[in-house]
Protein backbone atom coordinates (compact mmCIF):
# COMPACT_ATOMS: atom_id res chain seq x y z
CA UNK A 1 0.00 0.00 0.00
CA UNK A 2 3.21 2.40 1.03
CA UNK A 3 4.64 1.50 -2.43
CA UNK A 4 1.34 2.57 -4.39
CA UNK A 5 0.25 5.61 -2.61
CA UNK A 6 3.93 7.02 -3.13
CA UNK A 7 3.90 6.63 -6.92
CA UNK A 8 0.32 7.90 -6.79
CA UNK A 9 1.36 11.13 -4.93
CA UNK A 10 4.61 11.33 -7.61
CA UNK A 11 2.19 11.04 -10.72
CA UNK A 12 -0.27 13.26 -9.04
CA UNK A 13 2.37 15.66 -8.35
CA UNK A 14 4.21 15.55 -12.01
CA UNK A 15 1.08 15.56 -13.83
CA UNK A 16 -0.43 18.84 -11.76
CA UNK A 17 3.73 20.62 -12.40
CA UNK A 18 3.56 20.07 -15.87
CA UNK A 19 -0.35 20.27 -16.76
CA UNK A 20 -2.24 22.42 -13.98
CA UNK A 21 -2.40 25.58 -16.19
CA UNK A 22 -3.86 23.73 -19.38
CA UNK A 23 -6.65 21.82 -17.82
CA UNK A 24 -10.00 22.87 -17.92
CA UNK A 25 -11.88 23.83 -14.37
CA UNK A 26 -14.30 21.15 -15.00
CA UNK A 27 -11.39 18.67 -15.56
CA UNK A 28 -9.42 20.05 -11.95
CA UNK A 29 -12.75 19.93 -9.95
CA UNK A 30 -12.84 15.89 -11.04
CA UNK A 31 -9.07 15.62 -9.95
CA UNK A 32 -9.97 17.33 -6.50
CA UNK A 33 -13.27 15.34 -6.48
CA UNK A 34 -11.13 12.13 -6.99
CA UNK A 35 -8.11 13.46 -4.42
CA UNK A 36 -11.04 13.90 -1.96
CA UNK A 37 -11.97 10.62 -1.89
CA UNK A 38 -8.70 8.70 -1.91
CA UNK A 39 -8.03 10.90 0.79
CA UNK A 40 -10.80 9.89 2.54
CA UNK A 41 -10.43 6.44 1.87
CA UNK A 42 -6.84 6.22 3.27
CA UNK A 43 -8.52 8.07 6.57
CA UNK A 44 -10.34 5.04 6.99
CA UNK A 45 -7.18 3.00 6.85
CA UNK A 46 -5.54 5.23 9.62
CA UNK A 47 -3.24 7.01 7.35
CA UNK A 48 -3.14 10.92 6.64
CA UNK A 49 -0.58 12.08 4.59
CA UNK A 50 0.27 16.05 4.61
CA UNK A 51 2.00 16.24 1.66
CA UNK A 52 -1.25 15.01 -0.20
CA UNK A 53 -3.42 17.37 2.14
CA UNK A 54 -1.59 19.94 1.18
CA UNK A 55 -1.80 19.39 -2.77
CA UNK A 56 -5.33 18.79 -2.23
CA UNK A 57 -5.67 22.51 -0.95
CA UNK A 58 -3.45 23.65 -3.52
CA UNK A 59 -6.05 21.95 -6.44
CA UNK A 60 -9.29 23.62 -4.72
CA UNK A 61 -7.41 26.64 -4.67
CA UNK A 62 -6.57 26.48 -8.32
CA UNK A 63 -10.06 25.22 -9.39
CA UNK A 64 -11.63 28.85 -7.21
CA UNK A 65 -9.08 30.70 -9.35
CA UNK A 66 -10.21 28.75 -12.54
CA UNK A 67 -13.86 29.43 -11.95
CA UNK A 68 -13.36 33.13 -10.55
CA UNK A 69 -10.95 34.22 -14.17
CA UNK A 70 -14.07 32.30 -16.10
CA UNK A 71 -16.96 33.90 -13.94
CA UNK A 72 -15.86 37.36 -13.65
CA UNK A 73 -16.12 38.96 -17.24
CA UNK A 74 -19.87 37.23 -17.33
CA UNK A 75 -20.59 38.96 -13.91
CA UNK A 76 -18.50 42.70 -15.37
CA UNK A 77 -20.27 42.06 -18.47
CA UNK A 78 -24.08 41.67 -17.11
CA UNK A 79 -23.50 44.48 -14.64
CA UNK A 80 -22.75 46.81 -16.90
CA UNK A 81 -25.83 45.66 -19.03
CA UNK A 82 -28.03 46.17 -15.61
CA UNK A 83 -26.01 49.99 -15.30
CA UNK A 84 -26.89 50.69 -19.21
CA UNK A 85 -30.07 49.89 -19.00
CA UNK A 86 -31.30 51.26 -15.34
CA UNK A 87 -32.58 54.06 -16.46
CA UNK A 88 -34.69 52.85 -19.25
CA UNK A 89 -38.38 53.22 -18.75
CA UNK A 90 -41.28 51.97 -20.96
CA UNK A 91 -45.17 52.16 -20.25
CA UNK A 92 -46.65 49.36 -21.11
CA UNK A 93 -50.40 49.02 -21.00
CA UNK A 94 -50.58 52.08 -18.54
CA UNK A 95 -47.96 50.63 -16.12
CA UNK A 96 -44.78 51.78 -15.69
CA UNK A 97 -42.25 49.42 -16.91
CA UNK A 98 -38.01 49.49 -15.73
CA UNK A 99 -35.36 47.97 -16.35
CA UNK A 100 -33.69 48.13 -12.57
CA UNK A 101 -34.08 49.75 -9.11
CA UNK A 102 -34.98 53.41 -9.97
CA UNK A 103 -36.69 56.30 -7.96
CA UNK A 104 -39.26 57.80 -8.81
CA UNK A 105 -40.11 59.36 -6.07
CA UNK A 106 -39.54 63.36 -6.49
CA UNK A 107 -37.41 64.09 -3.76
Amino acid sequence: MDVMHSHLTDVLSYFWEKQAVKISAFDTLSIVDWSYNYIKDLKNFGITDIFLQNGFNNMCNAYSRKIHCQINPHLITILEKEADHQNSVEEIDGKLQTNGPQNSLPN
